[in-house]
């Protein structure tokens, strides 16, 4: 097999362009000043601008959605690539932090391999990996996307949404531990929670257990919890006087 022989230079060499983050030639020009820079009615509060002098202004969510930056050029200010995801999130997943309940809920969206350079930001912060759910957008989503006549790959057709959960502590003990001392304390017998929550065994075996099957008691549960506790403690002390 022969290789063509390469055309002559001509002398002019074509410079690349320059990686920015303008979208990739598809930022839309404004052609007019918008006059306001809020919207909401009874259900939504929209504001238009850089999200981090917004977070401020925060109530305390319960879930945080997540879709910004993928690392492709996708909009004014997103990445050239994944590498530079990193420092893009990190003081938008510090101010989540901050604001975060214990309880709230963090649906991450991003491509494979920008929720795999993140990851590592987010357990920084204090959050932690419960699931990674795939949306296959379908065979449709190749068209105008992809080169089939030279693609030496499988084509992505999928993004993920990964969800988070906050990794509470109390006394410097995980939630899970500090609950099960808590209760210890108390010198009641572990099956004596589930006569606490009018529950078989599901008090003993998920509120209580140490592995990956412990979830945090519902508040109705966990303030049966507290109330059984604190009646046993004060009947004991009847008792003893």
């Amino acid at each position: 097999m022969s290789l063509s022989s390469p055309k002559p230079n001509s002398g002019h060499t074509l410079k690349p362009k320059a990686t920015s983050t303008v979208g990739r030639g598809k930022a839309i020009t404004q052609n007019a000043n918008l006059n306001f820079s809020v919207w909401s009615d009874k259900l939504v509060n929209l504001s238009l601008g850089d999200s981090l002098e917004h977070y401020g202004n925060w109530e305390q969510p319960t879930v945080i959605v997540s879709d910004g930056a993928y690392g492709i050029l996708g909009f004014e200010g997103d990445t050239s690539d994944h590498l530079d995801l990193p420092q893009w999130y990190e003081p938008h997943i510090e101010a989540w932090s901050k604001a975060a309940m214990p309880c709230t809920t963090l649906w991450f969206w991003n491509s494979e391999i920008g929720w795999a350079v993140v990851h590592p930001i987010l357990e920084k912060y204090g959050w932690r990996y419960v699931n990674c759910n795939i949306w296959n957008k379908g065979k449709g989503h190749i068209a105008g996307n992809v080169n089939t006549e030279k693609i030496r790959r499988f084509p992505v057709v999928t993004e993920v949404c990964v969800q988070y959960v906050r990794e509470v502590e109390i006394c410097k003990l995980p939630l899970k531990q500090w609950l099960l001392k808590e209760w210890k304390r108390s010198g009641l017998a572990l099956r004596k929670a589930n006569d606490a929550c009018g529950v078989v065994d599901a008090a003993t075996r998920k509120y209580f257990d140490q592995g990956h099957l412990w979830y945090f008691p519902p508040p109705e549960m966990f303030e049966r919890l507290v109330n059984y506790r604190s009646l046993k403690f004060i009947t004991a002390s009847i008792c003893l006087l």
